[in-house]
């Protein structure tokens, strides 16, 4: 199975609060209790005029570095973004939507270039189509060339196609459904199947290289198992790099007393990771978590460069911060009791 080596280190406020795409079947088909409460984004967005983000770690000697400065509007949508190089600003980018809050176009300025993207929709608010162009502003003459092109047909509410053409060839990904549940994806640079359990939920995944599902370029098997409320409590995942020495990947999850992930341990081969989850108000206020290594296998990615000041095994420990609004001002990372990295959110708030 393809690894989602998603780099937690620094993650803006209201990073994910808005999608440029339609959700894949694919992707939302499986449960992820650990995505959908790690990268939840519980900011009010319409209480805040803007968001600069401040960065500072320990390889670089705490050195106040500027990402990024976001804008919202009064619907609480970002509507312009400015992203920082060495605190100089490289890029701005800007959104425009209609009046029901569907974004129309995307547009990202860089030096005497820009990026494009225009989104249309059908009547019941579905996207259609996007279309993405580049645009070149050299010698007072604007060459525009279209980069790519994604095209999304559906069955209802269900979408059953995505037209993809943003490497050059035309790429047609179509997804199967009986029973009213996903059972495979196929036309794509991997093909899946699913499995089911009894109710319903996913039971097991099989992916497959190319567009078909061929047995004989099979890539991974996930098995998924659930508690008596339907929770998933273990997602164990084998790899066609170790399928001969049946090394699987295997993530357990627990839950508190309200159903919220309060655990998560992870272990490959002789790695480990256990994860501890605490909140307040129902945001995350504190994550907790002991490693004896990093490999990319295992679930809860850290920041590569840890390995270059600490020897593991290591306590890792992450904590938030909000403000009287509870809208998130900060993120520290510590190891082993000292300060590794520091991101702080300044918010400003519209009158």
């Amino acid at each position: 199975m393809r690894k989602q080596l998603v780099l937690i280190f620094f993650i803006p406020a209201g990073a994910l609060a808005q999608k440029f795409s339609a959700d894949r079947p694919d992707e939302i088909a499986k449960p992820n209790p650990f995505t959908n409460i790690y990268f939840a984004d519980n900011n009010n967005y319409k209480q805040i005029e803007s968001v600069c983000t401040i960065a500072k770690n320990r390889y670089n000697n705490f050195k106040s570095d500027t990402l990024s400065i976001d804008f919202y509007n009064k619907g609480g949508l970002k509507v312009k973004s400015l992203r920082y190089d060495n605190n100089r600003m490289s890029t701005t980018s800007q959104f425009k939507y209609d009046a029901g809050g569907k974004l129309l176009s995307w547009q990202s300025f860089e030096k005497q270039s820009s990026t494009l993207t225009l989104y249309k929709y059908n009547q019941k608010g579905q996207l259609m189509e996007t279309h993405k162009y580049n645009i070149s502003n050299k010698n007072l003459k604007a060459d525009t060339t279209e980069a790519s092109r994604m095209l999304f047909k559906y069955n209802g509410d269900k979408l059953v196609q995505i037209s993809n053409n943003s490497l050059g060839s035309d790429i047609t990904e179509k997804f199967l459904y009986q029973q009213n549940r996903l059972v495979s994806t196929t036309g794509g640079y991997v093909s899946k199947e699913f499995f089911y359990h009894n109710n319903d939920k996913p039971a097991g995944i099989h992916e497959y290289m190319g567009g078909v599902a061929d047995s004989t370029r099979i890539m991974g098997l996930e098995k998924l198992l659930y508690n008596s409320k339907g929770l998933l409590i273990s997602d164990s995942v084998l790899t066609s790099s170790n399928f001969k020495t049946n090394s699987w990947q295997v993530i357990e999850y627990t839950y508190n007393d309200k159903d919220i992930l309060a655990a998560m341990s992870s272990r490959y081969n002789d790695f480990y990771r256990r994860v501890s989850f605490k909140y307040s108000d129902g945001k995350m206020q504190e994550v907790d978590l002991e490693t004896n290594g990093n490999s990319g296998f295992l679930r809860f990615i850290i920041n590569h460069k840890i390995a270059e000041y600490y020897t593991f095994p290591i306590q890792y420990k992450e904590q938030f911060g909000n403000d009287r609004h509870g809208n998130r001002t900060f993120k520290k990372v510590l190891v082993n009791n000292e300060l590794f990295s520091e991101v702080n959110y300044l918010i400003k708030y519209k009158n």
